[in-house]
Order: structure tokens, then sequence, then C-alpha cells
């Protein structure tokens, strides 16, 4: 049994190894689990690897971030640090929407000044063994699907929703609150300053192509789009004009919809997403990419 379980948990609280969802278990958090409580805010439970050797004692800070983006800047602290601890609360309503954005991590501290990472965990819900095993080869078989249909690598961009939004007359007209989509604004085509997050990789496999041809739309004008249907894991959570990015092509496009089409329990596992591509004249074009994301595949990197 790994160090940090109590007793007063049942299987049902165990969060299965490894968080992520889709690419297998961490080194030192055998889990991370998180009890979204509407009315009140959150429980976050943690257990840690039994095979974890850093010294004691060791300190945990809970995080709190909107996107769950390992190098977003918008991780902050919540509440203070705690000593061999394995339970913890947010007492803070964060979120009520049905699709909650909010995601948790741990940070852990030992006696050697070592700092180590939780992955980051969504307001979704516990998943216990078995339903762990069923969300694990669901993920597999679409990772396959992937290579058979020709998955694309790629990067997502999290938009930026909850941090200040310009008073730059340059980035939101004064008078109407409209975004001017105008570049070398720094806001690269949204209301506040960055527009998006650190890109993280994200793979995407095509279902079907949309219909192309010139269209007349009431606010847009003529507009020729150019859609995909595509298949993804449901890891890290997508939103609405959310930008994926094809890593063979830098092709850019706009989340248009997500459709969740595989569950366990409540949790969507497998999404079919609706993009739109961008035109190369938009701002978002300016965000520069590092290098080629990796191909994940359970457990394993391939470059």
């Amino acid at each position: 049994m790994p160090r940090g379980f109590d007793e007063r948990f049942d299987d049902t609280f165990l969060h299965p190894p490894g968080t992520p969802l889709p690419y297998g278990r961490n080194p030192v958090f055998y889990r991370v689990a998180v009890d979204n409580v509407q009315a009140g805010g959150s429980r976050i439970t943690w257990l840690v690897s039994d095979s974890f050797e850093g010294p004691s004692p060791w300190v945990f800070q809970l995080q709190v971030s909107e996107t769950g983006v390992d190098g977003a800047a918008d991780w902050t602290n919540v509440g203070a640090p705690l000593t061999d601890a394995f339970v913890t609360y947010d007492t803070v309503a964060r979120d009520f929407a049905v699709q909650p954005l909010t995601h948790y991590r741990i940070v852990l501290t030992d006696a050697a000044n070592e700092t180590h990472i939780s992955p980051a965990e969504p307001c979704l819900g516990r998943l216990h063994r078995a339903d762990w095993l069923r969300a694990r080869a669901m993920v597999r078989r679409e990772l396959l699907q992937h290579k058979r249909r020709g998955g694309d690598p790629g990067w997502l961009l999290k938009k930026k929703r909850r941090t200040p939004i310009s008073t730059n007359p340059q980035i939101v007209d004064p008078l109407s609150g409209r975004v001017i989509k105008t570049r070398n604004t720094g806001a690269v085509g949204t209301a506040r300053p960055g527009g998006y997050f650190t890109p993280v990789a994200f793979a995407m496999a095509p279902v079907a192509a949309g219909p192309r041809g010139i269209q007349q739309d009431d606010n847009r004008g003529s507009i020729d789009d150019q859609g995909l249907l595509c298949s993804a894991i449901g890891f890290p959570q997508l939103d609405r004009e959310d930008v994926w990015i094809s890593a063979t092509g830098d092709a850019r496009y706009a989340v248009d919809s997500i459709k969740p089409v595989a569950f366990v329990r409540h949790i969507p596992i497998i999404v079919q997403v609706t993009l739109s591509r961008i035109a190369a004249t938009d701002p978002i074009y300016e965000i520069a990419l590092p290098d080629l994301p990796p191909l994940q595949t359970l457990g394993r990197t391939d470059v």
C-alpha cells in the first residue's frame, strides 16, 4: 500500500495510478483526486508513490489553475503549506459552470529542498479502480485509431479567460467593447494581454473534412471556412475558442465545438472536436512555437 494512504478512504476513493488520465504513471504521486463540492469549494486528496524516496518531512502546497497546463502562468497557491498531509480543502467556490474549468495540483518539497509537482487534476470526479481500467482501455484504443487514421501531432493553445481585460484602445474598442484583431498589440487577437497560455502538446485524429465554399455571414461578411471534424482524448479539457496548431504544417484552427463521445461514469474520455481553419492574416500567427511536440503513447514518448 502506498505511503500516505489513510484507512478512512475506501476503494471508491482511490484515483487510479498516474494522472493526467491518458499518459500513464507519475513517479512521485500515486494519485491526486478532487471531490468537487459545488456549494462550497473542493476537497483534494493525494497519495505519494511507494517508490518515492525523497527525505521527509514532506511539505505539500495546493495550487489552482484555470487551464491545467503545466507551464501556464496562472498557477496560484491556495492556503498555507501542509507538512506530511494527505488531504486539504479549497473553501472558495470557484466555478459553477456545467463543465468546470478549475484544475488543482500538488507541489511536494522534501527535506532536501527538491520540488516535485503532480499532474493537474480537473474537477470531474473520482474513478475507482475498475472504472480506471476501462478508461485506460478506451484511451489506448483511441491512440491506436490515431495511428491508423494518420493522427496529427500538434500544439494546443488554451485561451485566457479569467485574466483582466486590456484597457488598451488598440486591443479593445473603448466604445463598442469589440476586440480589434490587429497584429503587434501583444494580445494576439484577444481581449487579454498574451491571449493564450503556454502551448501544450496535443494530438488530433481527423474524422472528416467539412464543406468548402464561399458563404455569406451576417457578422463576418464573405467567408470560406475550411472545417475539420477530429477525434481526441479529452485531457487537457478543450473549450470553444481555444486554438489547435498542426505540427506538420503550422495550420492553425479555432475550436468551434466539443462533443463527448465516450464516457466512464459521467467523465468524458474521448471527444469529437469541430475545428475551423484560421486565416493566415490573423494575429494568432504571431505566436512562435517550440520544437515539434512528441508523439505520446501510454507511458512512452516517441519523438
